[in-house]
């Protein structure tokens, strides 16, 4: 598991997990600029390496919201909480757990399914 997440101000409100690199690998970047597409692309290939690294199943999961494969997004966010969790550093310094992230993520979909019918 990498502990050395920090999340990026986008998508969930609290923040997208991103590694403490200069060079992002969750698909964060690529998420916050839009290309959702090219995250999907970087969070695969990241998953055959840490498949239940919370930071990445958090990204993917808000790429499939965004994409409207809701049920998709819930199962990951699922994962999630069915871990144990795992304190993760917000870009501003603050920290959030990620049962917090994937909780909001569901709140999230929910919220969505709802404005849609």
């Amino acid at each position: 598991m990498r502990a050395f997440a920090i999340l990026v101000a986008a998508g969930l409100g609290l923040g997208l997990p991103v590694p403490g690199y200069a060079q992002s690998y969750s698909g964060a970047e690529q998420i916050a600029g839009g290309d959702l597409a090219a995250a999907e692309r970087e969070i695969a290939e990241q998953r055959r390496v840490f498949p239940n690294d919370p930071d990445l199943l958090i990204n993917l999961a808000h790429v499939y919201s965004r994409t409207d494969r809701l049920a998709e997004a819930r199962r990951l966010y699922r994962v999630v909480l069915d871990r144990p969790d795992e304190d993760l550093v917000l870009v501003d310094g603050r920290s959030a757990p990620a049962h917090a992230l994937a909780s909001e993520g569901l709140r999230r979909i929910a919220t969505q399914v709802v404005a849609t019918r």
